[in-house]
């Protein structure tokens, strides 16, 4: 049988990965301080058949299973740090992570090198035996198994990230995983326990990480490929597997929201940690943004992201430092409002809601984006008041949920909750079921779903412009051309307290020409003030009672 090798680490000629690493770690993360724990989780690291086999069958045999996916390369930058300290803490780390599993395996991938230096960090050899000793034998009653894969491929904006969390004596810790990886487990599980398995060194992590780096390679369309029921399974099926899966996912990630500072300078409040998230250009993004799928194309993306990145510029980290004081100002002006108003001229979108819960003297917290954050600017966000929601958004952009795509959705709010809905392109009984529990997929529905965990506005318009108004279905570079809400969890770090499994982003165009116009109540005025019309933040709402010069930043464009 012929056994395929991990796919050759995709580069795109054209991306300062470098530049982009500097960013992220020096001023999204705000630096990194000795001994700090620096995950690092990556979304498809490329992993043979050899290995998806061995994964598959662990599986059949009842075992529950966490296959971590580890870059060699990755490793041997781990491994230039020489100090005994500093190779005593990353052993320790891992030793501790692995602590609360039945077992823990190590093993190279098809095509990994036997390298000295790895061997002296890892028993592969011993590892081995223990695999094979595994895979003779059915589980017992709830044992589970950490597995280590250490692939050949790799990822050169991971690699120059853990570059400088080791230069500053940071501990890094890959979180590595493989798009087929869900999709395996839900047709091969032999029990919904090994489906509803929250992994503990996940959890682990969230509660005791200082910075965190989230780094996405993969795209809708990549799981929109893979996740495909086969017919000894069934659709039905699938998706009730699939929900289980993301259930104890959303367990393993609890303490992210909670712990997950508010994005401001300043120094790390104890007990909690930064966080930035990023893309890294591949094939499979450069085809979902509608670039040709192969290395023309791949650069082309790379371009574009490095534009939209603002990467271009002479010193990018002085220009994100300039460009985070006037984005901070956006955010004090919007939490000087209290109740804001969204409206379409032909009346599709008409919704209210409040930042300011009852009594409170002050609205909830309005985070931007490019501080601490999101190394993707620009974007505000909020969290609506749980029970203020009322009328109706009718969201004129694609989305995808659950590997289908939807396209003008309607939801119609009451006390804060979704009644109804309306759909033009899609399928909508499971959006019914997902969001509603209503119809005949209501098995589907995800507590708390129907509310909002998310307002924000994107003003990012290079996006569009360098698109030439294409749609992006991709959500991290959709959400900061447009006007969204989010469906489900909501952000503690701004006062969210809506509890769910899920958190999906939805978008409405707000350009000049989409006729949306977004307004807003203050405590000193009985009148409306026009936030945001025809794409533009306007004046009356820059001004508000503020004497920040924000016409100083004209040098900063968002178109």
């Amino acid at each position: 049988m012929k056994i395929s090798l991990p796919p050759v680490k995709q580069v795109a000629k054209t991306f300062p990965y470098e530049s982009y690493a500097e960013l992220m770690t020096q001023v999204s993360v705000g630096g990194i301080n000795p001994g700090e724990l620096c995950p690092v989780k990556f979304y498809n690291f490329g992993i043979s058949q050899n290995i998806l086999d061995i994964f598959d069958t662990l599986l059949k045999k009842g075992y529950k299973v966490n296959l971590i996916v580890k870059p060699e390369e990755v490793e041997k930058i781990v491994q230039t740090n020489r100090t005994r300290k500093y190779k005593n803490n990353y052993k320790s780390l891992n030793g501790l992570l692995g602590k609360e599993y039945s077992h823990v395996v190590w093993m190279r991938d098809i095509g990994v090198s036997k390298s000295p230096s790895l061997n002296k960090w890892f028993d592969f050899a011993g590892n081995s035996k223990k695999l094979e000793s595994l895979l003779r034998r059915n589980a017992k009653a709830g044992e589970s198994i950490q597995l280590h894969v250490v692939t050949s491929d790799s990822d050169r904006l991971v690699e120059e990230i853990v570059k400088r969390i080791v230069k500053n004596q940071g501990i890094p810790y890959i979180m590595g995983s493989n798009a087929q990886l869900r999709h395996h487990a839900c047709i091969n599980a032999v029990n919904d326990e090994q489906l509803s398995f929250v992994n503990p060194d996940t959890l682990m992590l969230f509660q005791t990480m200082q910075k965190f780096f989230s780094i996405h390679n993969d795209s809708d369309e990549t799981f929109a490929r893979i996740e495909i029921p086969p017919v000894s399974v069934g659709d039905a099926e699938y998706e009730r597997r699939k929900t289980l899966f993301i259930k104890a996912a959303s367990k393993a990630n609890s303490p992210f929201m909670e712990r997950m500072s508010r994005v401001e300078w300043g120094a790390l409040p104890p007990g909690k940690f930064f966080r930035t998230l990023a893309l890294s250009p591949s094939v499979d993004l450069a085809s979902e943004m509608g670039f040709t799928a192969d290395e023309t194309g791949l650069d082309d993306f790379g371009e574009f992201y490095k534009k939209i990145t603002h990467l271009d510029k002479a010193d990018p980290v002085d220009f994100y430092k300039r460009m985070m004081l006037l984005v901070d100002h956006y955010t004090q002006q919007l939490r000087k409002f209290h109740t804001i108003k969204l409206e379409r001229e032909d009346k599709k979108t008409n919704v209210t809601l409040s930042i300011r819960e009852s009594g409170a003297k002050e609205s909830r917290y309005v985070c931007p984006s490019t501080i601490t954050g999101n190394a993707l600017p620009a974007e505000i966000f909020t969290s609506p008041v749980e029970d203020s929601v009322e009328g109706k958004i009718y969201f004129d952009l694609p989305f995808v949920l659950d590997n289908k795509e939807f396209n003008g959705l309607t939801l119609a709010f009451k006390g804060g909750q979704v009644v109804d809905l309306d759909l033009e392109h899609g399928d909508k009984e499971h959006l019914q079921g997902r969001i509603l529990g209503k119809g005949p997929k209501s098995d589907l529905k995800i507590e708390n779903f129907d509310r909002l965990g998310e307002f924000a506005i994107g003003f990012n318009r290079m996006i569009t412009n360098l698109l030439n108004g294409r749609a992006v279905h991709n959500t991290l570079i959709a959400e900061k051309q447009d006007v969204h809400f989010a469906l489900g969890d909501g952000y503690t770090i701004t006062g969210g307290k809506n509890k769910c499994d899920l958190h999906v982003d939805i978008s409405l165009k707000s350009s000049s020409d989409s006729g949306l116009t977004i307004s807003g109540l203050h405590d000193n005025s009985s009148d409306p003030v026009v936030i945001r019309r025809d794409g533009e933040f306007t004046e009356d709402f820059l001004n508000l009672g503020s004497t920040f010069d924000w016409k100083q930043y004209s040098d900063i464009k968002w178109d």
